[in-house]
């Protein structure tokens, strides 16, 4: 009888012990995932930081004299003057990453009509963008991809 009732309260326990074990592997796993989507999202945000800046700063050199304006408006303020001129002189910028031993070099291409230039830094393997990430795990040597400003709908 002793081990009749032992069998029950094993069972009993069992259960409420089984589901808080499912419970707390999806949780993990959500918070898991809601850690990459931050992650995308911060380093998309910085990259369009830095897009926005270098090519405020190559445009502004050759026109226009207010680069916080051009730069806040890169970033997705609406001024429709700027905007306007912004796709009359064809600004853009292209983003390509460079395999290396521990990361990449990052390379942005910013142009217009009147030319272009490219500055680069180097940047750790945990700091690429996922596109930057996968083309490397798929044996690629470069990845790249326009940049898209903000304002016209886009990221990096």
């Amino acid at each position: 009888m002793r081990e009749l009732a032992w069998d029950f309260v094993r069972g009993f326990v069992r259960w409420p012990l089984t589901l808080f074990a499912l419970f707390a592997i999806m949780a993990a796993w959500e918070w898991l995932r809601s850690l990459g989507e931050r992650a995308k999202a911060d380093t998309e945000r910085a990259l369009d930081a830095w897009g926005a800046h270098e090519l405020a700063d190559f445009v502004c050199t050759r026109r226009v004299s207010n680069r916080a304006r051009v730069e806040a408006v890169l970033l997705g303020a609406r001024d429709a003057e700027l905007e306007a001129w912004l796709d009359e002189i064809g600004a853009g910028a292209d983003l390509t990453w460079e395999r290396r031993d521990h990361g990449a070099l990052e390379s942005l291409r910013v142009f217009s009509r009147d030319g272009h230039r490219t500055v680069a830094r180097e940047r750790p393997w945990d700091e690429l963008p996922s596109e930057a990430r996968a083309a490397f795990l798929r044996g690629d040597a470069t990845a790249s991809v326009p940049w898209q400003a903000p304002w016209r709908g886009g990221a990096a």
